[in-house]
């Protein structure tokens, strides 16, 4: 089965390039439609996630505190980080220790300049040329 990208995901073109189309899902087919797929632009999550890597996200819109998840920041820059929510806001952390947190007010959350698209689910490397 193949997760499409489309309109529903709401992600800007702006910010999208790294979005692929199709990635194929074994998993768990009958949830597809909620699933899309996108190439790890930088070495922020390293070294759990890669460059390069496919990470496969679903659609939602809310994640636990902990959960690692794809965030788009005043509609133009896409970030995969953890998420960390508390009574005064939410901290986004890299798993690369040379990337600063990010942090966000609840009035920054509430106006929106702040959106969760999606919880990373799975994170695929593939050999290319014998290196990873």
């Amino acid at each position: 089965m193949k997760a499409p990208i489309n309109e529903k995901y709401h992600i800007p073109l702006s910010v999208a390039e790294n979005v692929l189309p199709y990635e194929d899902l074994i998993s768990n087919p009958s949830r597809s439609e909620d699933l899309f797929s996108l190439y790890m632009f930088d070495g922020s999550m390293e070294p759990r996630i890669l460059k390069g890597d496919t990470v496969i996200v679903k659609n939602q819109h809310t994640v636990k505190s902990g959960d690692v998840a794809l965030v788009l920041i005043n509609n133009e820059d896409l970030v995969i980080r953890q998420v960390r929510t508390s009574y005064l806001g939410m901290i986004l952390t890299a798993f690369n220790t040379d990337v600063d947190p990010l942090l966000f007010t609840n009035d920054q959350i509430a106006d929106s300049s702040i959106r969760i698209l999606g919880r990373v689910i799975e994170c695929r490397s593939y050999l290319i040329n014998g290196v990873i």
